[in-house]
């Protein structure tokens, strides 16, 4: 159960040398509505293209402990302004996991804008993911498969 939290903490802090100049880390506002908590991390690979590595960990209905990745590319399409600001659109994969081995794999689709105010970044976004599931008893995460909504707002800090 550790070995996802670790390989995210590694690729978060080794990604940093991967990147550009541009970074932003992200809490999403919805997580307590959803009883989860959210980080995200991105990183600037070029002018036009962002790459997200998101986490979230949360607590079921039954009280078991439920986390999550999801990485995203992100594709800055605007001439005006460099990624990781303005209108993008992004592809992305999923991994829901609960801690008795139970989990839902998928990927999606979102779009969203990202505005940047000095250092602050407000990140929105709607899209579509599929999930299909991974195990025999992913109904502990009270999770349907097929296709769902995906929506989020984050604020962010650009370092």
């Amino acid at each position: 159960m550790k070995r996802p939290y670790l390989t995210l903490c590694t690729i978060i802090l080794f990604s940093n040398s991967l990147f550009a100049q541009k970074n932003v880390i992200k809490i999403n506002l919805f997580s307590p509505i959803l009883k989860t908590f959210n980080i995200a991390y991105e990183g600037v690979i070029s002018r036009k293209l962002g790459l997200q590595f998101r986490g979230h960990i949360g607590g079921g209905d039954e009280g078991e402990m439920i986390y999550g990745f999801i990485p995203e590319l992100r594709y800055y399409p605007s001439d005006e302004k460099d990624a990781p600001e303005g209108f993008y659109a992004a592809p992305f994969l999923r991994y829901i996991g609960a801690g008795d081995g139970s989990g839902f794999f998928g990927g999606g689709f979102i779009i969203g804008i990202q505005p940047v105010f000095g250092k602050i970044t407000l990140d929105a976004f709607i899209g579509i993911n599929y999930l299909t599931d991974g195990s025999s008893g992913a109904d502990i995460l009270d999770i349907s498969s097929g296709f769902l909504p995906r929506a989020g707002v984050a604020v962010g800090i650009a370092f």
